[in-house]
C-alpha cells in the first residue's frame, strides 16, 4: 500500500522564511510569500581583457572574452536588481578627483550603459577598487529601473554580461589599461522568483548532481523488528551563499503489509529547522518508519523522501529513495524465561554435586 502523508508532520509546506505547517501539536506562523520574491546575490570572476587603448567612441572592453559567466546560478528568475557591484583593477583610468575624466567614465554591461560611475582611479597609476551603486539613467543619474529592466533581459539571453566602460567624450582621448594578470567581478543583489536558475532542469534528479544544493541519507536500506522505529538520518548541503529555504518536504512509502501495522512521517527535529537550512547545512534524522507490533516478519517497504526548494535554490527538487524490513527477533539473544530453562539442567547438575560434596564432609 502506499500513502502520503496529507497532515501531521507527512507534508510540510514551508512558506518562505516562517511557513505553514499542518501540524496538531505546534502549528507554524504564517509568512506571506511576496510574489514567491527572495532575494538573490549573482557573483562571476573572470579575467580581466587586457585592453590597453583610448576608450575612443566606446565602449572599451573590460571583461575577457565571454564577459561575466553566471552560469548556474538562478539569474534566469532574476525580477529586479537592488545594487551592483563591481570590482576593477584598471592602469592610468584617470577618474580620479580633479582628473581629466572625473564624471565622464561609466560601467557598460552588454553594450547597456549602466550609468554607474567608474571614479576614483589615479593617473599613470594602478589601482584595485570596488564600486557599488544602483543602475541610472547615463544622463540624469537618477536610479533608473529601464536599466534595470535591460541588464536582467540581457543576462537571462545567454547567462553572460560583458564588461566595458563608456565616456560622455564621443570619441575619448584618454588612454588606459585593463591587465589580463588580473580579475575583475561583477555581483548583482535583487530578487529573484522561486525556480531553478540556468542549467538547472528543475525536476527531482537524485540527491546529487549538479546545482547548489544536495539531500543524501546515511543508510537508505534498514530493517528493524516489529515493534521497533527505524530512523532515517542525512544531510543537506547549502552551497547558494545564503538561507536555503524549503517549500515542501513530502514522504511515500509503500510496504507489502497492510496500513494498519506501520506509521511514517517527518522527524520531529527536521522539523524544528522551520524548512529554513543555513549555508552550514543540516545533519541529522529526517524520517522514520515505525513497525507496529502486528508488522509480519519479513515485510519489506520502498519509500520516496522528496524536498522542494525556493530560489536561489537549484535545482528545485531533489529526492532520494530508501528502504525498510521487518526482520526476526535477534535468536542469539535469548528472553530472560528462556535463559531460565535452558540453565536449569545445569543448575540442577550443580546442586547435585554440592549436595554429595556436603554429605562426604559430614561423613
Amino acid at each position: 500500500m502506499s500513502r502520503t502523508h496529507p497532515s501531521s508532520l507527512g507534508v510540510i509546506q514551508w512558506l518562505g522564511v516562517i511557513g505553514v505547517a499542518a501540524v496538531a501539536c505546534s502549528p507554524f506562523a504564517i509568512r506571506p510569500r511576496d510574489a514567491f520574491a527572495l532575494p538573490v546575490t549573482l557573483t562571476s570572476t573572470v579575467a580581466q581583457s587586457g585592453y590597453n587603448n583610448t576608450i575612443g567612441t566606446g565602449p572599451a572592453p573590460v571583461t575577457a572574452t565571454g564577459g561575466y559567466d553566471f552560469t548556474g546560478q538562478s539569474f534566469a528568475n532574476l525580477t529586479s536588481i537592488q545594487s551592483i557591484s563591481v570590482t576593477l583593477s584598471l592602469f592610468d583610468l584617470d577618474s580620479a578627483t580633479g582628473n581629466l575624466d572625473f564624471n565622464k567614465l561609466t560601467l557598460g554591461l552588454d553594450g547597456i550603459n549602466t550609468g554607474i560611475r567608474l571614479n576614483g582611479f589615479p593617473d599613470s597609476a594602478l589601482l584595485t577598487q570596488t564600486i557599488t551603486d544602483v543602475p541610472r539613467d547615463p544622463v540624469t543619474g537618477l536610479p533608473s529601473t529601464a536599466v534595470a529592466d535591460a541588464i536582467i533581459t540581457a543576462l537571462k539571453a545567454d547567462g553572460r554580461l560583458t564588461g566595458s566602460i563608456f565616456s560622455t567624450d564621443h570619441p575619448s582621448f584618454n588612454g588606459f589599461q585593463a591587465p589580463a594578470t588580473a580579475n575583475t567581478t561583477l555581483s548583482i543583489t535583487g530578487e529573484a522568483t522561486t525556480g531553478g536558475g540556468g542549467g538547472g532542469d528543475g525536476g527531482g534528479d537524485g540527491g546529487g548532481g549538479t546545482g547548489n544544493w544536495t539531500l543524501t541519507l546515511t543508510n537508505a536500506s534498514q530493517s528493524g523488528q516489529a515493534g521497533s522505529t527505524v530512523f532515517f538520518n542525512g544531510a543537506i548541503t547549502n552551497g547558494t551563499g545564503g538561507d536555503l529555504f524549503i517549500d515542501t518536504a513530502s514522504l511515500d512509502f509503500n510496504a507489502n503489509a497492510p496500513a494498519s501495522s506501520y506509521e511514517f512521517d517527518l522527524d520531529p527535529r527536521f522539523v524544528d529547522t522551520l524548512g529554513i537550512i543555513p549555508t552550514s547545512g543540516y545533519v541529522g534524522p529526517l524520517f522514520f518508519v515505525q513497525w507496529l507490533p502486528t508488522a509480519p516478519i519479513g515485510t519489506t517497504g520502498d519509500g520516496t523522501f522528496e524536498v522542494d526548494v525556493a530560489g536561489p535554490g537549484d535545482p528545485t527538487s531533489r529526492s532520494v529513495t530508501f528502504s525498510a524490513q521487518v526482520v526476526a527477533p535477534n535468536a542469539a539473544v535469548p528472553q530472560p524465561m528462556t535463559l531460565l530453562l535452558v540453565m536449569a539442567p545445569v543448575i540442577a547438575v550443580a546442586a547435585a554435586r554440592i549436595g554429595q560434596s556436603r554429605h562426604h564432609r559430614r561423613g
